[in-house]
């Protein structure tokens, strides 16, 4: 029978009699990803054609007999001739095929309607029936509502190409429902009755057809430089590969500590690693090595690969060596990320990276990072940020090799669970905070009738990622007696969820889950292409609204006479990279990376480019320009908004031990200056730090003798308060007295909400009559960044919590320190945190948190303490394209009205006398009230949801009229102007 595939008329059709012919049916039934096809092309020639199943159907190709009788049809010599064999029969197939048969189409859009409707899934599987049918088993434990599924396998498609009968198989009550959806979708269904009492779903005269690279990933090729650097598709050239090689004047090239690495998608690599060229396949054994010759003839070379002509590559005089694959399990199948250009492996940063992903301990993108960086610290070869985008690289590559989450890791997470089920806690490892045995150990009480403990820690994943096997620890409630009987019944439960166990049956032995496929994906892909961009003129935009054109917007309304001096645009993405512009200087920063890197903001044309790149995840881009990076807390602190001086260091820098420096005593010198933990907790931390290294005989003792020394050398240096510290604790002791509380010394930003609203609550019932209205709170990183940067961070909260209340308390408390002559700023928002700059958070350490208190609660009889005890009445400008100032106290009159002058004044402006949109400029308080002025009239209405009076309007005469109005509205308020102003019709 003549195939009815598109392959059919090729100088290769697909059948079962050659070694080519059954290389071509196994494309045409595309069950497989490329890098999986290619694992077991290679697999096969180096075994000698005679390769046991090694994931459930490479003996397919094995049954062809002697490999010899291959390679005299010139179809192969080794493992690279069949790979080029396997890369031609791909784009033959493509090129017969074309786009997808109208039936492929039909079928997957009627899968897709008895999946979304009905509760019928379709398993693909490139196993037999029977996995097949262990996959949907799998699935339907974690997919709702599902009433059964059809099968479809690697065998069954392999028939439909040559025959045109695909059989589908079913489980459950789904044969009538999916031959009335098969039907409607255009499909010639029948029912047929299998030799083992199933029914099964046929489909006669079927075409299944699909392209192998409908998304282009095969003709793709990529580019790393010599600090794993990522090249996009765009800049992949000989040139580019000569650049990073040599590190010419403008590429990103510094140090190497990589290889300079091209490949393309069929997984040819060439990489020049010193003064030596090397080619390689990235599944293959085999490996060809020469000297780097001149640039014209590695260009040669280069160019070659990108053209995908790898013949003309081999032809070059290499070194042929051979490599042994690394042991695995009998019948387990690589982790797809060993195709990779970064194999999981142990010894090198960019492998470790990968197998970290790979094992899939931590799942956040948080996470993930916090692991990088330190695997980073470790190698010590990398800056925090090229090591943060090394992880972004990983993880695409990790999960476009995965693809999807493997059967096996499905059958293990639901075993996991039933051996929980069954009387056994099974502990995971949580990151690096937890080991699975202290996991288990939490549950074990929680589980009704524990027979013991299970356990699996980070090495063991990271095993299964390498060879195939994951060890599982098992004891007993009683560690003696009970560990055979749990081990047993570990062993069982596993067996029972579909997965092969190992076990010698001694208490003191692991069960060990063997072959085991363990590959998922990660869910980060959201997170990652968040974006985020706020600036006065535009407010908050979030995603689609992020583009080059909308953050320009956003600058633009900086610049010229379009709002305050002191602001800025910022832009965030999902990987945790911002990016600050202001009117005269651009940096750009990580929120885990402790580097700051500064420019002078360049021209408007070259600042389209970097928002360019910046939202197109071209950071190392960005980071190849000439930055001033420097590490706050280290250096002076910049200068910001080109207002007020550069921030003073800490005195405690001064000493042998500076806050923060990454060192034992560093540490806890930042916990010193910080202030606000006593002696007992800083010594307790000493001990559990020093334990925590090498160092020997780490007791509590020699914990406080740490401690004690540290907070000498800190008070030495530290004599007295600083004089930007005073004025802080007088404006949180005036705000106590209005009942605003302050908090200090939370965890984090919840626990600062959290102990906030505790306190508020616990003074009311202390006190029923008291007046407390919210709170405001710095929380220890807060603080630290205070003592490292020169900012305090402050957030705040109203009870009972409303975004208008929130707003109001930040305004009190902004209105507060202003009074004390600190540098504010908050861009009145209730979801933006306060920041006071130019601080010096130094103050002597005595006695820790009791002074600071007792400092606190004092700070209102001392100098600074000068402040209006009254509620102040906050008042912002808006100019004519709405933007909006900082919040100044309304007693400020004269630098007010200067500045309201000024917007006034731009209603009258000739250059944007066509602007007809913008023509109002407005004064609002923090009681609600807006002062609305045109050119010839002014209006007042208060803009809060329930206004106490109507709005007022009335006519103007003149510029001076204008300016008395707004001197009536800052002294006597809205009833003040109410009398100059005639009622609105």
């Amino acid at each position: 029978m003549t195939s009815p595939h598109p392959t059919a008329s090729t100088a290769q059709p697909p059948d079962r009699s050659s070694f080519a012919g059954r290389l071509m049916l196994q494309v045409a039934a595309g069950m497989e990803e490329m890098d999986r096809l290619q694992w077991k092309v290679v697999d096969w020639v180096e075994s000698g054609g005679r390769a046991e199943r090694a994931d459930g159907d490479l003996g397919d190709l094995g049954d062809l007999g002697d490999l010899g009788e291959a390679g005299e049809a010139g179809e192969v010599g080794d493992a690279d001739d069949a790979l080029l064999l396997l890369e031609d029969l791909v784009r033959a197939h493509d090129a017969a095929v074309g786009e997808r048969s109208e039936d492929t189409v039909a079928l997957l859009q009627a899968f897709g309607e008895l999946q979304g409707e009905h509760g019928i899934l379709a398993v693909s599987s490139d196993m037999d029936r029977r996995g097949a049918h262990a996959a949907g088993e799998a699935l339907s434990c974690v997919v709702p509502d599902v009433r059964g599924w059809l099968t479809l396998e690697q065998t069954a498609v392999e028939e439909a190409v040559l025959t045109g009968r695909l059989v589908l198989g079913t489980a459950g009550p789904v044969v009538d429902t999916a031959l009335a959806v098969l039907c409607a979708h255009g499909l010639a269904a029948a029912v047929l009755s299998t030799p083992d009492g199933d029914d099964a779903v046929v489909l006669d005269g079927f075409v299944y057809a699909s392209p192998r690279d409908d998304a282009g990933a095969l003709a793709a090729v990529h580019m790393r430089g010599p600090r794993f650097e990522v090249v996009q598709t765009s800049g992949v050239s000989s040139a580019t590969f000569l650049s990073l090689l040599t590190g010419r004047p403008g590429t990103s090239a510094s140090a190497a500590v990589a290889p300079v690495r091209v490949w393309n998608g069929f997984g040819w690599l060439l990489e020049a690693d010193g003064d030596t060229l090397r080619l390689r396949h990235l599944r293959s054994p085999w490996s060809y090595t020469a000297p780097l010759g001149g640039d014209g003839e590695t260009g040669e070379l280069v160019d070659a690969l990108i053209a995908g002509d790898i013949r003309k590559l081999r032809a070059h005089p290499w070194e042929r060596s051979h490599s042994q694959q690394p042991s695995r399990a009998p019948g387990s199948a690589r982790h797809p990320s060993s195709g990779t250009v970064y194999p999981p492996d142990r010894r090198t940063l960019p492998g470790s990276m990968m197998l970290m992903v790979a094992s899939g301990i931590s799942r956040s993108y948080d996470d993930l990072q916090a692991e990088a960086l330190l695997l980073a610290d470790g190698h010590g070869v990398l800056t925090p940020e090229e090591a943060l985008l090394l992880l972004d690289d990983v993880l695409t590559l990790h999960d476009e090799a995965v693809g999807t989450f493997s059967t096996d890791f499905f059958r293990a997470m639901t075993a996991f669970q039933s051996v929980h089920d069954h009387g056994l806690a099974m502990g995971l490892p949580a990151g690096r905070s937890t080991t699975a045995r202290e996991s288990a150990d939490q549950v074990v009480d929680l589980v009704p009738g524990a027979v013991g403990r299970a356990w699996a820690e980070r090495r063991s994943f990271e095993q299964a990622v390498l060879t195939g096997s994951l060890p599982v620890a098992v004891g007993g409630a009683d560690p003696i007696k009970d560990s055979t009987d749990a081990a047993a019944l570990a062993a069982d439960v596993f067996r029972d969820g579909g997965l092969d166990v190992r076990w010698d049956g001694s208490a003191h032995s692991r069960v060990v889950l063997e072959p085991l496929d363990w590959a998922l994906t990660h869910d980060a892909g959201e997170e990652l292409t968040l974006r985020r961009v706020w600036g006065p003129g535009t407010g908050m935009l979030a995603d689609e609204q992020v583009t080059p054109e909308s953050v320009l917007a956003a600058v633009h309304s900086i610049d010229g006479r379009r709002g305050p001096a002191h602001r800025r645009v910022e832009v965030w993405t999902g990987q945790g990279w911002q990016l600050e512009v202001e009117r005269s200087v651009v940096r750009l920063t990580h929120v885990r990376s402790p580097r700051v890197h500064t420019r002078r903001r360049p021209s408007p044309n070259v600042l389209g480019e970097w928002i360019d790149a910046f939202l197109a995840g071209r950071i190392a881009d960005l980071l190849a320009h000439d930055w001033e990076v420097s590490t706050p807390g280290i250096v002076a602190k910049r200068r910001k908004g080109g207002r007020g001086p550069a921030t003073r260091m800490h005195p405690a820098f001064s000493t042998a031990h500076p806050p923060g420096d990454g060192s034992l005593e560093g540490t806890l010198m930042l916990d010193v200056a910080i202030g606000v933990h006593d002696v007992s907790t800083l010594s307790t931390e000493a001990a559990e730090r020093a334990g925590s290294t090498d160092e020997a005989d780490s007791t509590e003792e020699q914990g406080t003798s740490l401690v004690d020394d540290l907070i000498r050398l800190h008070d030495e240096v530290v004599e007295g308060a600083d004089s930007s510290v005073g004025p802080i604790m007088a404006a949180f002791a005036a705000l106590e007295k209005r009942g605003i509380l302050v908090v200090l010394g939370a965890a984090d930003v919840q626990y600062g909400h959290d102990q906030g609203i505790e306190r508020v609550g616990a003074l009311i019932a202390e006190d029923p009559g008291a007046t407390v209205r919210g709170y405001v709170f710095s929380h220890d990183q807060d603080l630290a960044r205070a003592v490292q940067d020169g900012e305090l961070l402050i957030g705040f909260g109203a009870v009972p919590a409303t975004r208008s209340a929130d707003a109001a308390i930040a305004a009190e408390a902004v209105a507060a320190l202003r009074a004390q002559g600190l540098d504010v700023e908050w861009d009145g928002h209730a979801g933006s945190r306060i920041t006071v700059d130019h601080v010096v958070w130094a103050a002597p350490a005595g006695g820790g948190a009791d002074d600071v208190q007792t400092w606190l609660r004092g700070c209102s009889d001392d100098e600074h303490d000068g402040a209006d005890q009254s509620r102040v009445r906050t008042v912002w400008l808006t100019d004519r394209w709405g933007s909006e100032s900082d919040g100044a106290a309304a007693s400020d009159a004269t630098g007010i009205v200067q500045a309201f002058a000024v917007l006034y004044g731009a209603l009258f402006d000739e250059a944007y006398a066509d602007d007809a949109e913008h023509t109002v400029v407005a004064v609002t308080d923090s009681d609600g009230w807006a002062l609305e002025f045109g050119q010839a009239s002014a209006s007042l209405e208060n803009v809060e949801a329930n206004a106490p009076a109507p709005s007022l309007r009335g006519a103007l005469t003149d510029r001076a009229e204008a300016l008395a109005l707004v001197e009536t509205f800052l002294s006597g308020g809205a009833e003040a102007v109410r009398a100059g102003l005639r009622a609105q019709s």
